[in-house]
Parts: C-alpha cells; structure tokens; sequence
C-alpha cells in the first residue's frame, strides 16, 4: 500500500509537470508573437525613418542647386520660379487634354486584343519613397502642388508600364528641361513618369504591362531631370479621368 501511494504520488507530480510545461509552451508561444510584432513594428519604423532621411537629403540637395543656379540673386530666383509655375500649367493641361483624346483610341485597342486589367504594378523595384501624395514637406510644394510619389531609384534604372495602355504624350525636355511619359488605360485610369532621363516610346503607340518605358532621370542637371529635381528618382502619378489620385491606392 505504501509502494502504491508511493507511484501515485509520483504520476500525481508527474501529470502535474505536463501541465506545468504546456503552460508555459504557451507562455513561450505568446512571447514569440510578441517578438515578431515588436519586429514587425522596428522594421516599419526603420522604414519611415529611412524615407524621411532620403526626403530630408532631397531637400538638401534642391536647396544648394537653387543657390548654385540663382547665385543668390532675387530677381533671377523669382524668374525662374515664374517660369516653373507655367511650365507646370502647361503640363497638366496637356495631360488633361491629350487623355480626351487618346481615352477612345485606347478603348478601341483594348476591345481588339481583348485585355482586362488586373490592377496596377510598380513601374520600378524601389518602393522607397521621397516624397508623398500632396506631401506637406516636398521641398517645391511653395510652386506647385506634388501630383505623385517619388520612387528613389538610381539614375538609369528601367521604368516599366505600370499596365497595358497607350502612349497619349511624350515630352522629351532635353538636357535642361522636364521630360515624362504619359499612359492611357481602361478603367478611366492614366499614368504619368516623370525626370524620364531615356524615352523608349513614343506618341500613339500601345505598351504592355511590365514594358520598358524608358530610364529613370532625375539627377539635378541631367536629361530630362527638369530644373526642379532633388536627386535621382522616378515621379510616378495616377489619374482618374485627368484628375491626379494618391497613387499607393492603385498600387499592390
């Protein structure tokens, strides 16, 4: 009788070792998670503070360009600033303009070839991005507002179409002016690349999803960066009917 009491104390400790041990399994388990969240979350803000630095270095760099430009002369900064605005007229109301007219020649194209889209790709692989939609610290926000996102990409990378469309405007600004690509799709929807250093299309052609465009640009004094660049990167919009959209809503 003692031997026994013996064993069942013994299986007693025993059964009470294997809850013991579940618990704290389980206890390990909710710790685990809670690593990977607080991993998740470093790697987020890592993230954000990565684009918020190479925004603040774009800054920098359009800050000294300017200076280098006007040589700190008023009268030319305001000249240049004026002619910025215009340029920037310009170019919406050509974008606006040109998508009534390419919008029935692309919906003829696609009713041909029969393409549906499936929603929209990255034009290049950066998904750092410098600048927001309607970024309140994009550095020219005081000249016009900032229709797109800025990828920071390095000078001459691919830009792919970002879907099936068809080249409604091509502006090649050369080596001092503004250069970008416009694209119509089905949906209502159009793409706008901008600081297009090398144009591979070009007016009333019809591009696939994931074709190279042209070259990223946007290095100050470079081809097709335009006056008003912060560094090496692609200006990426959306539109819906002419009308600039937040493009991360469009993208994957």
């Amino acid at each position: 009788m003692a031997e026994l009491d013996r064993l069942e104390s013994m299986q007693n400790s025993l059964v009470d070792g294997v809850y013991e041990l579940k618990e704290f399994k389980i206890a390990l388990e909710q710790d685990k998670g809670s690593l990977q969240e607080e991993k998740t979350e470093i790697g987020t803000l890592k993230g954000i503070l990565e684009n918020k630095k190479a925004s603040l270095d774009g800054q920098k760099v359009a800050k000294y360009y300017l200076m280098s430009v006007t040589q700190g002369q008023e009268a030319k900064y305001q000249e240049m600033l004026e002619e910025a605005k215009k340029d920037q007229e310009k170019i919406n109301s050509d974008i606006v303009y040109m998508e009534q007219i390419a919008r029935e020649k692309l919906n003829r194209q696609l009713e041909q070839i029969g393409i549906e889209s499936d929603g929209l790709m990255w034009p290049v692989p950066s998904r750092i991005i410098t600048a927001y939609f309607h970024d309140s610290d994009y550095p020219y926000r005081y000249i016009f507002e900032h229709n797109a996102i800025d990828l920071a990409t390095p000078q001459g990378t691919p830009i792919r179409a970002a879907e099936s469309g068809y080249v409604a405007k091509v502006r090649d600004g050369g080596q001092e002016g503004y250069s970008y690509i416009m694209l119509i799709h089905a949906n209502k929807l159009s793409t706008v690349y901008g600081h297009v250093n090398v144009i591979s299309v070009k007016d009333d052609q019809f591009v696939s999803k994931g074709q190279i465009i042209g070259h990223s640009g946007g290095a100050p004094g470079t081809r097709g960066a335009g006056p008003f660049s912060t560094g090496s990167h692609l200006h990426f919009e959306v539109r819906i009917n002419g009308v600039p959209a937040n493009p991360l809503n469009y993208l994957p």
